[in-house]
């Protein structure tokens, strides 16, 4: 018997953290819980994750977080833009 995960690592979190000011405390928890299973499941695909937490539904647990969410995908990739810009120190050279 699997069962999904509970625990979310530290380093799933570190990772997601820069789109705190955009998601709300569940989103952030969801979105967190969904990666860990992605990185940690069995298998590294959407139905072997759907079966292992819905066993017969049919019903994709990413795509229905994906759909009913209702964050700023502008945003999103605003403050993913704003943390690569960050983590790798890049500079805009004018010629």
């Amino acid at each position: 018997m699997k069962l999904p995960c509970a625990f979310v690592p530290a380093f799933i979190i570190a990772g997601f953290s820069f789109l705190r000011p955009e998601l709300t405390n569940i989103q952030f928890q969801n979105l967190t819980l969904i990666a860990t299973a992605l990185i940690f499941g069995a298998k590294f695909n959407l139905t072997e994750i759907s079966r292992m937490w819905l066993k017969e539904k049919s019903v994709s647990t990413l795509f229905e977080f994906l759909s009913y969410a209702k964050f700023s995908t502008i945003e999103m990739d605003r403050l993913h833009l704003l943390n690569m810009r960050d983590t790798y120190k890049i500079t805009v050279m004018v010629p």
